[in-house]
């Protein structure tokens, strides 16, 4: 009987919000009189910052949310609706943040996995909005190079007939960031960096990557030196790579690195390309670094040209046929890491380019957490939602099942009392209407 009365409250109050007619400017003008009133309230600044982001009024939802967080730092709903208020605005540096925050504190285990996925999707929109600001910045850069030690792998061009090798480049390239990686006197610049960085200034879909223009990357890059190069197909199955070293400070251009090779030696061609850059940049290799450039990534040449082909789609914003693509080179190898995690990470991309205040909203429906969102749409700063929220903690204590459940009908309560049946007292209809519930709630956030 306790349960099901817990189970009823908690729907009923749930509902209460969410069936009120959603008037923003009306719950933005009584919340900030509450707001007037106690400055410092923080359940009122966070049901204001939600009014304000319904009305379209991100900025203001920003500033409120923000000092509500500071207030109480581990509320989910606050970290939440910052995060879509910040992205709205463009600030998604506060909007990562605050997504992180509700991946840690939120309650409600759908839009914590949107989270996750909308993190994903961030990351690129923060690589793009960092290009755009680089590339307009780019006259107070001016000609310094970064250091010497500071090397960009620009993707290597690829000529041939043979439109299976197309993405070669992509994967040769990937292949020469990792290798370079692996000696600790360098710092190499991320791929997602340079290909933002090159998609920015139009250069990715061309290959147009002359001395000029490597220079021009490299500046951009913060890089010392850049290593640009190209893969052409020849007669038959035969390959031939080529590579240098550019110099951004005086953009010369190093000895000229090559390798002629048939596909299945594609990764012998790759070893010898980047000894060759190393031995160019004055690198000097431990025993452990030779051992593990000298380590191949696949065993499959195969699994090799898919996870290519998912970078090449990667890059071009494509995040599904990338994900297709990289699960496709780790079933051809298990084995092959790189497919793995490329494969997880381009899934992530596109669910997260999915996400939106929308859908985050419609997974909140019958939680805990959605009360309070319903308080703040019609007004109130969750005097009621807090009592939700303290009995949908029980409920989930008693019922380890999704909470929807209880908001959506799922639960019925028995049409006989227990207690009534025992002692004959018949039938007990339930009228939530005049039940009374007295419930001693702590000063704090739900």
């Amino acid at each position: 009987m306790r349960r099901s009365l817990i189970l009823l409250l908690a729907a009923t109050i749930a509902g209460t919000g969410a069936c009120a007619p959603h008037n923003p400017g009306a719950a933005v003008t009584r919340l900030e009189a509450r707001q007037a009133a106690h400055p410092e309230a923080a359940k009122t600044l966070r049901a204001l910052g939600i009014a304000y982001h319904d009305a379209g009024r991100d900025s203001d939802a920003v500033r409120v949310l923000g000092r509500a967080q500071q207030l109480v730092p581990n509320d989910g709903v606050t970290a939440l609706y910052l995060g879509m208020s910040a992205e709205s605005t463009g600030d998604l540096k506060t909007a990562r943040a605050a997504y992180e925050g509700y991946v840690r504190f939120g309650r409600t285990s759908r839009v914590r996995a949107q989270l996750r996925n909308r993190l994903a999707a961030l990351a690129r929109k923060e690589l793009e909005a960092e290009a755009k600001a680089t590339v307009a910045q780019e006259a107070s850069i001016g000609a310094k190079a970064g250091s010497p030690r500071t090397v960009a792998v620009l993707p290597l061009s690829f000529s041939g007939t043979d439109t299976t090798l197309t993405a070669l480049g992509r994967g040769l390239s990937d292949l020469l960031i990792s290798d370079l990686s692996r000696s600790s006197q360098l710092t190499v610049v991320e791929r997602d960096r340079i290909d933002a960085l090159l998609d920015e200034i139009h250069l990715s879909a061309s290959g147009a990557v002359d001395s000029g223009t490597t220079v021009r990357s490299g500046r951009l890059a913060r890089a010392g030196r850049v290593v640009r190069g190209s893969v052409t197909q020849l007669a038959g199955s035969a390959l031939r790579a080529d590579a240098a070293v550019v110099d951004v400070s005086t953009a010369q251009v190093g000895s000229p690195l090559n390798a002629d090779f048939d596909l299945d030696a594609v990764f012998d061609a790759e070893k010898r390309i980047v000894f060759g850059v190393l031995d160019d940049m004055g690198v000097t290799l431990t025993p452990a670094e030779r051992a593990a450039i000298d380590e191949r990534p696949t065993r499959s040449i195969a699994a090799f040209l898919a996870y290519s082909g998912g970078l090449a789609a990667e890059d071009s914003g494509r995040f599904d046929v990338a994900a297709r693509l990289f699960s496709e080179a780790a079933r051809i190898d298990p084995g092959f890491g790189a497919a793995q995690s490329g494969a997880s990470r381009a899934e992530a991309t596109a669910a997260g380019q999915a996400v939106t205040p929308a859908a985050v909203q419609a997974s909140l429906a019958g939680t805990a957490e959605g009360a309070v969102v319903a308080a703040a749409r019609s007004g109130n700063d969750g005097d009621a939602a807090r009592l939700a929220a303290t009995l949908g903690t029980a409920r989930d204590d008693l019922n380890p099942s999704p909470a929807a459940d209880a908001a959506a009908g799922a639960i019925q309560l028995p049409a006989k009392d227990p207690v009534g049946i025992a002692t004959g007292a018949g039938d007990v209809t339930v009228n939530t209407a005049v039940i009374r519930v007295k419930v001693g709630l702590p000063n704090v956030l739900p």
